[in-house]
């Protein structure tokens, strides 16, 4: 899944099966966009890039780190990778 696929939303959305909640370990504004790590359980953590379409200076998703957010991803973005 590439990180910029994975979209997060406050409220759970209802266009894919593919949705999980999560809280938001790590956030980075990067000018151009924002990197988030959100984690999904103790052991599971997902990288996501979100482009920044609001103002300048503000990050795509207000709060600090320990938000809970929803976690989510289109069927056609997923791909299977085989060795």
């Amino acid at each position: 899944m590439r990180p910029e696929r994975i979209r997060l939303t406050q409220t759970p959305p209802d266009d894919t099966p593919n949705v999980f909640q999560g809280v938001i370990r790590e956030s980075l504004y990067i000018g151009v966009d924002t990197r988030y790590v959100v984690e999904l359980s103790p052991a599971i953590s997902l990288r996501v890039r979100q482009q920044n379409s609001v103002p300048v200076g503000m990050p795509v998703l207000e709060g600090p780190s320990g938000v809970s957010v929803w976690v989510s991803w289109l069927p056609d973005s997923g791909r299977i990778l085989m060795e």
